[in-house]
């Protein structure tokens, strides 16, 4: 039987972007479009996310990988100066 992991649920704000933990996935909300920059970095690794048309945010599935290094690069990513 596998022990399934306790993790806290990703629920945050940075300069106006809401990060939100939903059904299993991590959403990044942005309030307008962000740069090209900004968003090839969003779709490289280690963040990985996909542009969701559905639900008008990027997003990527909460694994077990999605831990603390993926919070600190958002973290970071987020707290530029030239998002948008």
């Amino acid at each position: 039987m596998i022990k399934e992991e306790k993790r806290e649920e990703i629920e945050f704000c940075i300069n106006g972007v809401e990060v939100k933990e939903e059904e299993g996935r991590i959403n990044v909300y942005f309030e307008d479009k962000p740069n090209e920059e900004i968003r090839s970095k969003i779709k490289s690794y280690p963040l990985s996310m996909k542009w969701s048309r559905f639900n008008s945010c990027w997003t990527r599935k909460k694994t077990v990988g999605v831990g603390e290094y993926f919070v600190e690069n958002l973290k970071e990513l987020l707290s530029s100066d030239e998002l948008y």
